[in-house]
């Protein structure tokens, strides 16, 4: 019997020190601080786009690339589930196309610049485990926005048509799949792709044209990189 007891100690020292070897759980935190940034295709979507569309038309669209920020605090509601509040950055909405004016093509664009902010419910796709360090999240959610400037240009010089008939906010619905890896037990590094679509007609309308002869809705696709802190 005395030759048991050692045994069992020693058993039972290995199973703990296993444990405490396996690799941090990404579900162990309940918040978690992180900052990325998203580079999106913007557009604003009007009477003008369509006639871009038109391959009879004088009119090209052409595609509107930026750069945002953003800040997100999140709060995991169980291994499968978290909801995400995010402040974004530099959120701009652009619109390029090529018109025909005056025998020659001129090239016009307007900028719509917004701060924003979102909440988001996600969803952990890959099956649940106790020491998982990654999760798939397919995520909704809406957002809200804020206009703080309008730059209209013709041909890289300043003008202004449109620039006062728009609201000075947006809201709308987003869409997302987030891929988040666990690098040490407190950090991740995260990366996704996700759609954003206005739901309301931003154009107020100018005396010269009315708010439902230009309707104009706001959308975005992007891809994001960044980094959370758990806690």
């Amino acid at each position: 019997m005395p030759l048991l007891k050692p045994l069992s100690w020693e058993i039972h020292e290995t199973k703990l020190s296993t444990r405490a070897d396996l690799p941090p759980a990404i579900d162990s935190a309940k918040w978690y601080l992180g900052v990325r940034s998203n580079v999106q295709i913007s557009a604003l979507e009007n009477p003008t786009t369509q006639l871009g569309m038109n391959g009879q038309s004088r009119i090209t669209n052409k595609l509107s690339y930026g750069i945002t920020y953003a800040f997100d605090l999140g709060y995991r509601l169980n291994p499968k589930s978290n909801l995400e509040f995010s402040l974004i950055l530099n959120n701009k909405k652009t619109q390029r196309y090529n018109d025909f004016y005056l025998g020659k093509y001129i090239e016009k664009s307007i900028s719509l610049n917004y701060q924003s902010i979102s909440i988001k419910y996600g969803r952990n796709l890959l099956p649940y485990s106790g020491i998982s360090k990654s999760h798939l999240n397919l995520s909704l959610g809406l957002f809200g926005s804020y206009l703080y400037d309008v730059v209209e240009l013709r041909n890289e010089e300043h003008f202004s048509w449109l620039s006062d008939g728009f609201l000075k906010f947006d809201v709308g619905a987003n869409i997302g799949v987030n891929y988040s890896y666990s690098l040490f037990k407190s950090v991740h590094l995260n990366t996704g792709l996700y759609y954003a679509n206005g739901v309301i007609n931003i154009f107020k309308g100018i005396h010269r044209m009315p708010s439902n002869f230009f309707k104009t809705y706001t959308s975005s696709l992007g891809a994001s990189l960044g980094v959370q802190y758990c806690f």
